[in-house]
Order: structure tokens, then sequence, then C-alpha cells
């Protein structure tokens, strides 16, 4: 008789999962509608009277994640991914476990693709002025790089790193909500088993990984940086900022390597949440505290002495783009 409060409640969380699915079911069929209307009074406004709807391609491309994001539960709680059900029906256990396999896979890919690819449609001449980038001949005194790196190359692989760091995040939420929805039919018992464990700490990990390159690359911004007397790197930049993120890259790295390593090595996670919050804590100071505190005490009292040697190299660029240098 103990058990049965816990069958009777069973019934209520599966209607409660169906209620929910069938909601954001019903949400996306109205997004649909409305993004069917926001294509007519585009086509009909660009057609008749030469006023297209502003942010179309924008509201597309947003649209599609959140329909896709909507669906999706509704999508895993039926089991109908990608599939034939009349070959599905017709053969053995094992090879219709396959074709599960193969049509989850798909789905996810086909979900992937959609949303990658428009995000890469809207990038097309970020990634063309990078194929297709030739030097100047001209090099940043700060880096000592040729100055089409910073115009072709740097936005080309801020856009790469970005798109990965995105395919990532959205894999790692999606594990994690088919994960808590696992766990919401199974009465929340909290028990890790050790292959989710590992697909977690993994897409962690990466993530973390994919965040350390973009603060590499984030410190060949600070060439282009607004921030001080002048545009361009200034005193506090290098002497501050710069060192500070390759410190930032250095901890990001090894957390992400620690929580990789960390999820086939051992069970706890005390090592992850340790260089993760090093990492956290070293990016609040090296990111804002130490910066400020050079500027503060460093090149205030002095500016003119200290960023001498900045101002003179934003005077010769300024000339050299102007052809006035000789």
């Amino acid at each position: 008789m103990a058990s049965d409060p816990d069958m009777a409640a069973a019934p209520g969380r599966q209607d409660f999962v169906t209620r929910a699915t069938e909601t954001l079911s019903t949400i996306s069929a109205f997004w649909i509608l409305l993004l069917a209307a926001i294509f007519l009074y585009d086509i009909l406004g660009r057609e008749l009277f030469d006023k297209p709807f502003l942010g179309t391609h924008e509201i597309v491309g947003n649209s599609i994640v959140g329909i896709l994001f909507l669906e999706l539960p509704s999508t895993i709680k039926r089991g109908a991914m990608l599939r034939t059900t009349i070959v599905y029906y017709a053969v053995s256990r094992i090879p219709r476990r396959v074709i599960d396999c193969l049509s989850y896979l798909l789905g996810v890919a086909l979900f992937l693709a959609i949303i990658f690819g428009a995000v890469a449609a809207g990038s097309w001449e970020t990634v063309l002025s990078w194929w297709y980038a030739v030097d100047f001949g001209v090099n940043d005194p700060a880096f000592n790089r040729d100055v089409s790196f910073y115009m072709f190359d740097l936005p080309a692989l801020h856009l790469f790193q970005g798109w990965v760091l995105s395919l990532l995040v959205v894999s790692a939420l999606g594990a994690g909500s088919v994960y808590a929805l696992t766990y919401s039919l199974q009465r929340f018992e909290l028990h890790v088993p050790r292959g989710m464990r590992v697909h977690i700490s993994v897409l962690v990990g990466l993530i973390l990984l994919v965040i350390a390159v973009g603060t590499y690359l984030s410190a060949f911004d600070l060439a282009t940086s607004r921030l001080g007397i002048v545009t361009g790197a200034t005193f506090t930049d290098i002497n501050a900022r710069l060192p500070a993120r390759y410190a930032m890259v250095a901890l990001g790295a090894f957390a992400g390597l620690a929580t990789i390593a960390n999820s086939f090595l051992s069970g706890s996670w005390r090592i992850p949440v340790f260089t993760i919050g090093l990492w956290v804590v070293a990016g609040i100071v090296g990111g804002f505290v130490y910066p400020s505190f050079v500027q503060s005490f460093q090149v205030d009292p002095n500016e003119l002495e200290k960023e001498e040697l900045y101002i003179d190299r934003n005077i010769n660029m300024t000339r050299l783009a102007w052809g006035l240098s000789d």
C-alpha cells in the first residue's frame, strides 16, 4: 500500500509533461502564423509600395531557432524524429535500434544545420573577405602583424569562434534539457550515471576551451581599442589588459582540460568547480580591477609621459592611412 501514492502521482506527472509539450507546440504554431504574416507584409510592401518590413531577415533567423526549440520537447516525447515507419516496423529489434539512433542523429544534425546555416548565411561578406584577403605590407606597432589581419582575418576568426561556441552551448543546453526531462520522469532521483557525467563534462570543457580561444583573439582587439586617450593600444592595454588576457587564456584552457580529464578519472566535481571558480575570479581581477588600478595610479598622475609612445604610434598610423607619411 506504500506505493499507492507514487502510483497515483505518476499519471499526474505524465499529464503535466503532456500539457507542457502541447502548450509549447501551440505557441510555436502561432509563431509560425505570425511569421507568415510578416512574410506577406514584407512581400506586399516590397512589391507594391517599395517599403519592405525592416528586420525580416533577423526575425526569420531568430524565429527558426525559437520554433525549433519549442517543438523539440514534443518531438522527444513522441519519439518522432526522422524515420520511415514502414521500414521501421518491418525489421527486427536490432535494426530498429539502429534506425532509432540514425533518426535521432539526423534530426539533431538537421536542427543544428538550420540554425547555424542561417547564422553563417548572414555573415557571407566576412567569410569572403577572409577567403580573398591580401596583405597590405604594413605591420601594426602593437603586435607586429599585417594590418590586413585586423580587417579580414580577425573578424572571420571571431565569427568561427562564436559559431563553434554557439554550437557547443546549444548542444549542452539540449543535453541538459533531455537529462532534466529524464530525471523528471524518474521522480528526480539524484543519481548521475558515468556516461551522463562524462557527456556534460566534455561539453563544458570544450566550451571553456573555445572561450579561451575567444579570449586570445580578443587580445588583438586591443590594437583598435577606443578605451584610452587615443584609438589603439595604450599603456594600460599593453601593460595590464594584455597580460591579464594571456593569463585568462592559460587559466581557461587549464579549466577546460581539467574538466574533461576529471570526468574520466574521478567522479567528484571539486576539481572542475575549483578551476572554473579560479578562472572567474581571475577574469574579474584581471579584466577590471588590475587595469583600473594601473590606469588610476600609474597613468592618470603622469598621463603624457606614459602615453607618449602610444600617441606617437597613433599619429604615425593615421598619417600612413591618409597617405601623408612621406
